[in-house]
């Protein structure tokens, strides 16, 4: 998938959104009939001849815990350079019924320097392991991928993503 998520002129929790997803790929149809449109104006949807997603809202709806939106903004303040401003997210659900998804979004900011939102693309945990098989690194005995994290500037990496059966009896899952 791939987003554009505008702050709110109102500071309200609904925020202006364009998020697009591919749900399949390998799959690349030219007319659009592939992707999905979860936020954004269903007329854009109607022009582009592109499908409304079962949870499509005409506005992203902002929680407490969307990191991927919030720690682009609160980096922006370090730099003007959004391409150093990158934010890789812990997997997580935009909604209960949602795959779960990893993203990496940067801000975007103006000529002015200000933040005006975000933009970034998602790829979902079940297309990852689809793509990481663990005897790709060697046919028998492979310990396999991990994808982790350092949490609060500690020593420790904390696994998020893991593929390989010897791996996941040797490692806890954060």
């Amino acid at each position: 998938g791939a987003y554009i998520i505008l702050d709110s002129d109102d500071n309200s929790n609904q925020l202006p959104a364009l998020y697009l997803r591919d749900y399949d790929p390998f799959m690349n149809s030219p007319n659009n009939e592939d992707l999905y449109m979860v936020y954004g104006p269903s007329n854009l949807a109607n022009i582009l001849k592109i499908p409304l997603d079962q949870q499509w809202s005409n506005t992203f709806v902002m929680r407490e815990d969307m990191d991927f939106i919030i720690k682009p903004h609160e980096k922006a303040s370090i730099n003007c350079n959004a391409s150093l401003l990158g934010y890789w997210s812990k997997p997580f659900k935009l909604n209960e019924n949602d795959n779960t998804i990893i993203t990496y979004s940067i801000p975007l900011i103006d000529n002015s320097e200000k933040v005006r939102g975000i933009i970034g693309v998602e790829i979902s945990l079940d297309y990852l392991y689809k793509h990481l098989p663990a005897t790709e690194l060697q046919p028998r005995d492979s310990l396999g991928y991990l994808i982790g994290y350092r949490k609060d500037n500690t020593d420790s990496i904390f696994p998020i993503v893991m593929r390989g059966a010897l791996q996941r009896r040797m490692i806890d899952e954060a």
